[in-house]
Formats: C-alpha cells, sequence, structure tokens
C-alpha cells in the first residue's frame, strides 16, 4: 500500500512521504501481514477463517482510522500543505528519524542542506505559486528547474524520445511537466496566462493520476 500525502501532481520523492511511524509503524506492520486469509472470502470457509478475514478488516481499517486520517487531518488542503509551518517542518525533517523496523535513517544525509539534484522542490513550489498568483515567483522556480535538468533530459529524450510520457522515467516527467507550467510565461494577457495555467494544471494532473497508478494510461501532448 503506498501512502504519501503530496498535491497530485508532484513526483514523490524522500520527504514528502509519511513519516516512518506512520508509514512503517505498528499499525501499518499490523495492518500489512496476513492479507492472505482474505483471498478465501469468495469459498466456503469455517467460522474461525470467518474470523481471521474479520480481524484483517479490522486492521486495515484501524490502520486508516488511527494512523492514515490524523495526518490527513493534519494538512487537510493544499493551502495547510504549503503553509509556511508545512515548509519549515519538510525542511526540519529533512534528515529525518529513523526507519522503526531497521533503525537506519528514514532520508539522505549526504545532502547537507544542498537542493536536491533533480530540482524537484523548485518544481512544486513553483507550480504551487503559479496557482497562488505568485507568478514572479514560480516561473523563476521553473525556469531554474528546467534549465538544471535541460542538459541530462537533451540526451536522454534522443535515446528515448517517449521517456517524457513513461511513469518510469521520474525526472523526465517532471521535466516536461514543468515545460508545460513554464510556457504559460509566454502569454501576455492576465486573464489568458491564469485561464492557461489553470488548464495546464488540469492537464498535468490528468497524466499525474496515471504516474501515481490511480488511473488508466492518458494520451498528452
Amino acid at each position: 500500500m503506498l501512502c504519501y500525502l503530496c498535491p497530485i501532481y508532484a513526483i514523490q520523492y524522500g520527504i514528502l512521504g509519511l513519516s516512518g511511524d506512520i508509514s512503517q509503524g505498528e499499525y501499518f506492520q499490523k495492518m500489512r501481514n496476513g492479507w492472505g486469509v482474505i483471498q478465501y472470502g469468495t469459498v466456503a470457509v469455517d467460522a474461525a477463517t470467518v474470523e481471521s478475514i474479520n480481524g484483517k478488516f479490522d486492521d486495515i481499517l484501524i490502520f486508516l482510522a488511527d494512523g492514515m486520517l490524523p495526518e490527513w487531518q493534519k494538512i487537510d488542503s493544499l493551502e495547510t500543505y504549503f503553509a509556511k509551518e508545512r515548509r519549515d517542518y519538510l525542511k526540519a525533517t529533512e534528515k529525518g528519524p529513523n526507519d522503526p523496523r531497521t533503525g537506519r535513517p528514514m532520508w539522505n544525509l549526504d545532502t547537507e542542506g544542498k537542493p536536491d539534484p533533480w530540482r524537484a522542490d523548485s518544481y512544486l513550489f513553483g507550480v504551487w505559486d503559479l496557482l497562488t498568483g505568485k507568478e514572479a515567483e514560480g516561473y523563476v522556480r521553473l525556469e531554474e528547474c528546467v534549465r538544471h535538468n535541460s542538459a541530462y533530459m537533451e540526451a536522454r529524450l534522443k535515446e528515448f524520445p517517449n521517456a517524457c510520457n513513461d511513469p518510469r522515467d521520474a525526472m523526465a516527467v517532471m521535466y516536461r511537466n514543468a515545460q508545460l507550467f513554464l510556457g504559460t510565461k509566454e502569454i501576455s494577457d492576465t486573464q489568458k496566462r491564469k485561464n492557461a495555467i489553470r488548464e495546464t494544471y488540469e492537464e498535468v494532473c490528468r497524466f499525474m493520476r496515471y504516474y501515481h497508478s490511480l488511473a488508466k494510461k492518458t494520451e498528452r501532448s
């Protein structure tokens, strides 16, 4: 079960996921183990097996109710997700807690505060800036993302022309999304530009539902 708390257009990575005590904690482990018993729900079974099946569904509901839902309630909207407090929290936890199962750090400790190598933050927050009317800041962020990845993507697309539409190539997908949003900068009319940003957002989200395995394959330009 993949659990993360990201805007749909986000490229999933590290610090945007659920904290380790939720994604790998006691509720999750209890819910995850023993799913095989559910497959017997379509055949005749004895009372003990029925009880086991019911118990497993109880474990799933407990994980959702006591593990996931409280976390969702903390960021119940994009506005809250991108609030300064949330961003400060993400920055403060970049080094992360230890994985409760392995004892190893949850996230990469080698960055030492440096920007992520993909400039995925520039993409993530650049789009949010556009959506919230801070277009100047948003375009600067998106330009940084596209510029930083342009050399890699030029070589990548020569070898794999359809990489930008392949969910197995996260960087190429992000690069294409950033390009689409950045293209709206050329529209001089303010209202038409805002409309184009919203249309681009909807187009990107349609594709990202496929990327996140939430919908069937969708075509895009």
